[in-house]
């Protein structure tokens, strides 16, 4: 399945990706079917002790009358399997305690690690709160999927098929198939109207209730503006009209689900008055025992036990396999950029960038946005790159760290194909200076030091010196300490930009790309930082996004886009002296227009 939001997930696909998980710790796993498997087997062996103890103390003072010595036995017999089926019980739940939190740590770490294998395009698609939700509801579902099964299904199952053969062999076979048969029948029916009637309707619930999440994470994250606009009541309508369409979905869905449990009712009160009534009809003609009539009794009740709740289990169940659902389509999803299978590390030793015959276009259909783009970016060099708003610089970046994969061409660092290496080297080869620096919810210290984070203290204040950020963060109460909010809403724009530079500093990467980097500074702080900036690039290769083309003069060569192509290159003067495209870009400025 192509990298997509799209759900197309079987209820095998779902299973397949639970065993994945829970089947990793086979000892543990086996080992609670076998401590199932036995107290279910006792659950069976009770009544059928307790049918030889009502045998024998109804036999007392006729022929068939057993000593009260095997009475006693029996009696000693019956507790004693009571207290194995206790310990069978408790002791599948100590197998349990580390076995479930294992897997449940595993499912966070393989959906954790799947999602963030999917490209750039996908999580701009895609709400993170939805993303989130889907991983920790996954989290609940397979535990509640373990429970279920483990403690009610396999056991229900056990103790039905076990019941039906002692009564097939203890002279009453046709009761026991007749138990058969329900089972068959109460499965399918109340199976079949769960998959195929309650299940659609939670799925689509479930998708609501993801959407709901989604547009309560995004009202959150940009409360700024929120309030910037006065916007609260619109924002509060956005979640109403989500909510009317989960509330509806819900509401179909319980009643659905409540439907089916009424027929498991019926089923279940319809088995135990068969049973009874025939154990009682066969007594009155000889033909059963008053221990019969016990086992007919206390076996219904254990099945019924077992029975009563399974609607609501089976609705659980599926609810779960539906939580399950988004994650095992994770698994499905081909990220759209994947490493070579052969990738090897990418190892940079100067710097050089090739585009060679480069077509590339974010919409399959549509015109590529560059077509058969060719350029030599020197090792070393600082390169600016400048054009209108949309002209092809901030996807020539972003196909230089490979977010997205070129659909012809080749790109190649030190002569190496960035299609054959690993994203992680190549990652790890580049720093980066957004327009709009995204900062972790920690401390200074550690969104300074992110690509480096072993470093001391005195290399984070170095490079925060650089970035002329030092004075600022000693002047807080907890200074590198100083938590800096989510996504950095604590700090100015300026503030932030200024950490991203310390964070590049710290970095210390062979390429280096900024993009925009002293947007949100006024001319004091920009030229305080020049120093800096100049320091940073000496030696690496670098790509300067800029809209100000006063701070790009002293690049070694500009490359001037112009919808989707390369219209210019050469410095600052040369560009000027041709009275071309970015003659007239500079003119503009100049002239107070914006770009």
């Amino acid at each position: 399945m192509k990298e997509t939001a799209e759900k197309d997930i079987t209820l095998g696909d779902s299973v397949a990706f639970v065993w994945s998980i829970i089947g990793r710790q086979k000892a543990m796993f086996f080992g609670m079917l076998f401590c199932a498997s036995v107290f279910a087997a006792v659950e069976v062996a009770l009544p059928a002790i307790g049918k030889a103890l009502f045998d024998g103390i109804a036999a007392y003072g006729t022929t068939d009358e057993i000593d009260a010595k095997t009475v006693w036995e029996l009696v000693f017999t019956l507790f004693g399997f009571l207290i194995g089926f206790w310990i069978f019980r408790y002791g599948m739940y100590f197998l349990w305690i580390p076995y479930s939190a294992a897997y449940m740590r595993k499912i966070v770490e393989v959906g954790f690690t799947r999602v963030q294998q999917f490209s750039t395009s996908w999580h701009n698609d895609t709400f993170a709160g939805v993303t989130v939700r889907n991983i920790t509801r996954g989290v609940t579902a397979i535990d509640g999927i373990m429970e279920t099964c483990l403690t009610q299904f396999f056991p229900t199952f056990m103790v039905i098929l076990g019941s039906a053969a002692y009564m097939a062999f203890t002279g009453h076979p046709i009761m026991g198939l007749a138990l058969f048969v329900f089972l068959i029948t109460f499965v399918t029916i109340t199976g079949t109207i769960s998959l195929k009637v309650v299940a659609p309707r939670n799925r689509a619930a479930n998708e609501a209730d993801s959407h709901v999440g989604g547009l309560v994470a995004d009202a959150i994250t940009c409360n700024a503006a929120v309030k910037v606009f006065g916007a609260e009541g619109q924002e509060l309508e956005r979640i109403s009209a989500g909510l009317d369409t989960w509330q509806q979905r819900k509401m179909r869905a319980w009643y659905a689900g409540a439907t089916n449990g009424i027929l498991q009712t019926v089923l279940t009160v319809g088995l135990r008055a068969g049973f009874v009534f025939t154990s009682v009809y066969l007594w009155t003609r000889g033909q059963a025992s008053l221990g019969d009539v016990y086992f007919a009794l206390s076996i219904t009740a254990v099945i019924n036990s077992y029975l009563r709740d399974f609607g609501t289990q089976l609705r659980t169940l599926q609810n779960n396999i539906n939580d399950i659902d988004p994650l095992a389509a994770y698994m499905k999803m081909t990220p759209a950029v994947i490493d070579a299978p052969e990738a090897k590390p990418l190892a940079v030793t100067e710097g050089g960038i090739r585009f060679e015959s480069v077509t590339f276009g974010y919409k399959r259909g549509l015109p590529p946005l560059f077509h058969d783009l060719s350029v030599e970016i020197p090792a070393g060099r600082t390169v600016a790159l400048v054009g209108r708003s949309g002209s092809g610089k901030s996807s020539f970046v972003k196909l230089v760290q490979r977010l997205y994969d070129v659909q012809g061409g080749m790109i190649a660092i030190d002569g190496q194909n960035i299609a054959g290496v690993t994203q992680e080297s190549l990652h790890k080869s580049i720093a980066l200076v957004p327009q709009d620096p995204v900062l972790f919810h920690r401390t200074l210290a550690e969104n300074i030091a992110y690509a480096r984070p072993d470093v001391p203290l005195g290399v984070i204040r170095e490079a925060a010196r650089d970035a002329s950020i030092d004075d600022f963060i000693m002047s807080l109460p907890e200074k590198y300490n100083t938590m800096v909010g989510e996504r950095g809403v604590k700090l100015s724009g300026g503030e932030r930009q200024r950490v991203a530079i310390a964070r590049a500093i710290v970095a210390a990467r062979p390429i280096l790309v900024m993009d925009e980097a002293t947007s949100s500074l006024d001319s004091v702080s920009e030229a305080a930082i020049q120093d800096a900036l100049l320091k940073m690039t000496k030696g690496r290769t670098t790509l300067i996004i800029a809209h100000r083309l006063s701070t790009i003069r002293r690049a070694d060569m500009i490359l001037v886009f112009d919808q989707g192509r390369i219209a210019e290159q050469g410095s600052h003067e040369q560009l000027l002296a041709k009275n071309g495209v970015y003659k007239g870009l500079y003119d503009a400025q100049v002239g107070g227009l914006i770009l």
